[in-house]
């Protein structure tokens, strides 16, 4: 997978890393999963084997850390402008953040 098309699908499932090397159909169910409740992924987590439940909690700590990050400064970077100039306007030239 491209770097690109991974900063694409680590943004639109909100997570800061994908786990594994993953499919199309793991993406869907990836979405699936995140877009349940707290408690319902914590009721399907439970169900599963130790090893699946490894799996799918790493899912949702990288999106935990996405949402909230513990290493990233607040604003808005150069390459978040330069990944959405439809969002931010073009022409940004900084190292710093807004």
């Amino acid at each position: 997978m491209a770097d690109r098309e991974y900063d694409t699908l680590r943004d639109w499932l909100r997570v800061k890393w994908i786990p594994g090397d993953p499919t199309g159909d793991d993406i869907v169910r990836f979405d699936d999963h995140l877009s349940l409740s707290p408690a319902e992924q914590l009721t399907a987590v439970r169900e599963m084997s130790d090893d699946e439940a490894e799996f799918w909690m790493e899912l949702e700590t990288a999106r935990a850390l996405y949402v909230d990050p513990v290493d990233r400064e607040s604003g808005i970077t150069e390459a978040k402008v330069a990944r959405y100039p439809e969002r931010y306007g073009s022409g940004f030239k900084s190292d710093r953040t807004l």
